[in-house]
């Protein structure tokens, strides 16, 4: 395949802004924090470490234990009271399959 057709390939993100990723809990959700990371640095988005600046927020979450749920849910509250206005969440992992009518 060559290096032409495998761009057509690769997603590509048509809006730039800033971002933060928050992982919570197990290996896996710190391995995907990681690779939502990379992939919007690679389409020109800006990390920031204050959330109160960010345009997403992406929270990925764990739902191995209820302690972790739990944890999860009350740090994507927290992310929605820092957010600002037209900013959004996006959460991830496992807790949406898990507890989606909570959420």
């Amino acid at each position: 395949m060559s290096d032409a057709q495998l761009d057509t390939l690769t997603p590509q993100v048509f809006r730039q802004g800033k971002f933060h990723v928050v992982s919570i809990g197990c290996i896996e959700s710190n391995l995907t924090g990681t690779l939502y990371n990379n992939f919007l640095l690679e389409n020109n988005w800006i990390e920031v470490t204050d959330l109160g600046e960010a345009d997403i927020v992406i929270c990925v979450t764990c739902g191995v234990t209820n302690v972790k749920i739990n944890q999860s849910i009350r740090a994507i509250n927290d992310i929605e009271k820092q957010l600002k206005p037209h900013s959004y969440v996006i959460v991830a992992g496992c807790v949406p399959k898990i507890e989606g009518e909570r959420l």
